[in-house]
């Protein structure tokens, strides 16, 4: 990574091979010069990785610090861009401001600005992923690249070579309800980073997602395991009467109701199991101004009604569950 800034900074016309490291550079070094100085690692968040924060400090001779304002807008627009490792990783630096007052050092003869960079997402030593990837994260990131084209679509954290434009769709919470004994309704709440080339691009990205969601009410979805009907199905309904113990009589349905057991047909287990489910969005909310990065900006709440799954039901009661919707 150092290497990768120090090859970029080095692009700089009026710098060229001067770039280097707090400890090389000295009183007689020919100005204008650049030194990169590390931080520590720290710890930001599970999606967010570590944080390693870099200063990059402009040394030009002692004249005016109109000098040093050039130099140091050189140096932020060379590092807006995607630099690339010798390993072929890709990384970014995000300015966050300047570090403490300007300096005059005279002594060595110059007038200096430190620059403070941060780069995200920078991952511990990989652990062989075991566990299949959430449904959930894997529609919503379908959906969203059907959305808006030529953005880049991440789920659960961020690579340390993110490419923007790009999201970012990680689960923050969940929650199951009864609805009744044969189904229950799952409940997640998931957050949307919007990361843009430009400021207003990246409002443009994030609003489109709060309409999209709001306009398309129902996301589709699929998993690998077949874990009931999705939300487009009927759920079944209660026993007649509030009766949970008794069997009903198949000759004459309660109520008056002219139901009778559902005939599934033709349709094979595979047919079953290829019907569209679809996740419902319940609720939508935004915060333009949080962090892209470390906050997201969209909190999304989606839903779905999943049946239980009965090994040893008594075959009255599941007749009982499948009666046919009252018709008219």
């Amino acid at each position: 990574m150092r290497e990768a800034i120090r090859e970029a900074l080095t692009a700089i016309a009026e710098v060229g091979e001067r770039v280097f490291e707090p400890h090389v550079a000295g009183a007689d070094t020919e100005k204008p010069y650049i030194v990169i100085s590390m931080g520590k690692d720290v710890d930001e968040s599970d999606w967010a990785g570590f944080r390693r924060d870099i200063e990059i400090w402009p040394n030009v001779a002692r004249t005016s610090f109109v000098s040093v304002d050039s130099l140091a807008q050189s140096i932020i627009e060379t590092l807006s861009e995607p630099l690339t490792t010798e390993s072929g990783g890709t990384f970014s630096c995000i300015y966050e401001g300047v570090v403490g007052d300007d300096v005059v050092d005279v002594e060595w003869d110059i007038i200096t600005r430190g620059l403070r960079f941060t780069v995200l997402a920078l991952q511990p030593i990989p652990v062989t992923e075991k566990a299949p990837e959430d449904p959930w994260l894997t529609a919503l990131a379908s959906w969203t690249e059907g959305l808006l084209d030529n953005w880049t679509v991440y789920t659960n954290k961020w690579p340390l070579g993110y490419q923007k434009p790009c999201i970012l769709w990680r689960e923050a919470g969940e929650e199951i309800q009864d609805l009744n004994r044969a189904v229950y309704k799952e409940t997640k709440t998931l957050i949307c980073h919007v990361l843009g080339d430009t400021p207003n691009g990246q409002l443009k990205g994030a609003q489109s997602i709060v309409a999209g969601l709001w306009d398309a009410f129902k996301i589709e979805f699929s998993e690998n395991e077949n874990e009931g009907p999705g939300e487009e199905e009927e759920p079944p309904i209660e026993p007649p009467n509030g009766d949970e113990g008794e069997p009903v009589d198949e000759g004459e349905p309660p109520n008056g109701d002219e139901g009778e057991p559902v005939d599934e047909g033709d349709e094979t287990p595979d047919e079953k199991e290829k019907r569209p489910r679809y996740l419902t969005v319940e609720r939508v909310k935004a915060n333009f101004q949080a962090d892209a990065l470390t906050a997201g900006q969209v909190t999304a709440v989606l839903s779905r009604v999943v049946m239980r799954k009965f090994t040893s039901a008594p075959l009255m009661q599941e007749v009982a569950f499948k009666l046919k919707k009252k018709k008219g």
